[in-house]
Parts: structure tokens; sequence; C-alpha cells
């Protein structure tokens, strides 16, 4: 319903899917732009941190038992909009950041937000369930990862005993947040380290897509003005993952 509301606003879809489905596979959002004097984009959000296509997803029933009414100014033009608790935000910006973009892609300003979100809200934030809810979910080294470089930039106010019990979790992502906090020397390396997030059909389509794109990305990608320019541009693309694959194994070896 949302989207078909801003699209009659102007808005687009920036781009088309590379595979078909693949964008509901493995996204959850859907990205529109509006085109004009000031170009805007818009993302649609449908869900939290990650679909059920990749390894660490978990389901959201938690975070719908754990919210609240918007407080401040906004409350009284919105006042059945709904924030999550400041436990869950925690919990949340800490998985979205070291999870799902991966500490390489974290900006500062992300860690600053989860500073001013602790510092702001001080006593609210139930340290102990969200320590429970993080060994749940099996986000306990992500969340680690989140608030040690967030105490290490800012000193923020984090309790001694959540940092140390922290420090001592292990769970099956441990492995995959350290790999998601370094930057890829390759392309095929950073592809390599997207495959590593999802579950083994998630890697086939995305394997598939990135290998044999739909024509309608590929003319969006490559600006085609004709189509009879498709094969030499598949073969082309074939070319540079053919490159990239050679450079890293130099690299590698």
């Amino acid at each position: 319903e949302a989207v078909q509301i801003v699209k009659t606003i102007g808005y687009a879809e920036s781009y088309p899917e590379a595979s078909r489905g693949l964008r509901d596979l493995l996204n959850h959002e859907l990205c529109l732009q509006k085109t004009g004097e000031h170009s805007i984009t818009l993302e649609l959000h449908h869900s939290l941190v990650a679909d059920r296509s990749f390894v660490y997803s978990v389901p959201v029933d938690w975070f719908w038992s754990q919210t609240e009414l918007l407080e401040g100014a906004s409350q009284t033009r919105f006042e059945n909009l709904q924030m999550l608790t400041p436990t869950a935000q925690v919990l949340y910006a800490a998985s979205h950041a070291m999870l799902q973009h991966g500490g390489k892609n974290t900006p500062l300003r992300w860690f600053y937000d989860l500073d001013l979100l602790i510092r702001f809200y001080g006593g609210r934030v139930d340290w102990r369930l969200l320590l429970a809810q993080a060994k749940i979910f099996e986000w306990g080294s992500a969340l680690d990862a989140a608030l040690s470089l967030t105490y290490g930039y800012f000193n923020t106010p984090i309790p001694g005993d959540v940092l140390t019990s922290l420090s001592e979790y292990s769970d099956r992502h441990q492995k995959l947040v350290a790999l998601l906090q370094n930057k890829p020397a390759t392309h095929i390396l950073e592809e390599k380290q997207k495959l590593l997030t999802l579950n083994w059909y998630g890697r086939f389509r995305l394997m598939l897509a990135l290998m044999v794109p739909a024509p309608a990305y590929m003319r969006w990608r490559y600006q085609l003005k004709t189509s009879w320019t498709l094969p030499v541009y598949y073969l082309i693309r074939w070319g540079v993952i053919l490159k990239d694959a050679f450079y890293t194994g130099d690299q590698t070896f």
C-alpha cells in the first residue's frame, strides 16, 4: 500500500532487479527515487535487520513486544505511533551495524547514535534483558563488537560487567562479525563476504544474479541504448569477473 502511494506522487523503483524475485528474497527494503530539480531517494523497509535468507535472521515477535508510544512533541501529532524500547533499540542498532552492514561499512555517526541513545535513556536500558535476548538471537558477538567500539570512541557509560559478559560470549556468528569488520581487497572477496551471510538458496540466487543478470538490469547497469549490444556486455562482465578472480588468487596465495 505504501509503495502504491509513493508511486502516485512521482517515485519509481531506482533500478531493475538483477534476477526476478531477488529483491524480495534478499532485501528488506524497496529503494525508490523521485527525479527532478532535486533528486530524492526513499527506502521503504518491511522488516528489521534481515529476512529469512540470511544466516543471522531472527523472528521479529520479540521486537513487536518491545514497543512503546513515541515520546516528545511528535506524540501530539502521531498519537498512535510506536517506537522500540531503549533496550530493543540498542540491540537493533548493534546488529544492524555489525551484521547487516558489517563493521567496515559502519560510519562513525552510527556509533555516535548508540552513544547518544545510551546516554539519553540512561537507566531505562534493561541490560540484563539485552544480554539475555542477544544470547537467544546469537547476536552477542555483534552486540559486543558494536558496544566495544562505541565505548572506545566516546567512553559511553556502559556498565563494566556488561562489557565483561559480552567479551566472554561466543556464538555461531562470531567469525562472521570479525570478518565483516575487514575491508576486502577485491570485488570477489567483497561478494564472498555477502555470500557468507546467506543460506545456501540465497547464495545460489545471488551467484546466478551476479553471473547472468536480467537483460533489463544489464541495460540499466551499462547504460545500453540498444539490445543488440547485450551479448557483448555479458562477455565484458564475465571478463571483468575472471580478471578479478585471477587478481584475488594472487592476493590470497
